[in-house]
């Protein structure tokens, strides 16, 4: 379900298809490959890369995790750290969400709710951008080195 959102929030540009029409699989991706400037290439490597840098000890825990309440927490954390660099305006809105709830009135099932629908959106982002890049990487491999 999210790996499809994730899909969808990636831009409209992927939905974009060529009038040429083919049965083969690889053109009809090619085709669909939206296409992305050399800056935008840029900035994307650089967030990348600075979200490597930020978010080595999260993806550490995530990848030493024992049991599964340790792992949920440390996906959280993860998908976290990520969204506070790729997307901060999901981020914000999952910040608020936490704390929407300080005057204690209310309902718990609609704070769960706004929570679980802002951290879906973070991760939908997170995605989105990881699949952006994907393209980016396709396009312009130079400017991402070994990431």
């Amino acid at each position: 379900h999210i790996q499809a959102n994730a899909s969808n929030a990636s831009g409209g540009s992927t939905q974009q298809k060529s009038t040429t029409t083919s049965n083969n699989n690889d053109t009809a991706q090619d085709e669909e490959m939206p296409r992305i400037s050399e800056k935008e290439a840029q900035a994307l490597a650089q967030k990348l890369q600075e979200m490597m840098q930020s978010c080595q000890m999260a993806q550490k825990k995530l990848t030493k995790c024992n049991d599964e309440e340790e792992c949920a927490t440390a996906s959280l954390d993860f998908t976290l750290c990520m969204s506070k660099i790729l997307c901060p305006l999901q981020y914000d809105a999952v910040t608020k969400s936490l704390h929407s709830d300080d005057d204690g009135e209310e309902n718990e099932e609609l704070y769960n709710a706004r929570v679980d629908k802002a951290l879906e959106n973070a991760t939908v982002c997170v995605g989105g951008v990881h699949e952006r890049a994907a393209f980016a990487r396709r396009q312009f491999p130079h400017l991402f080195g070994k990431q």
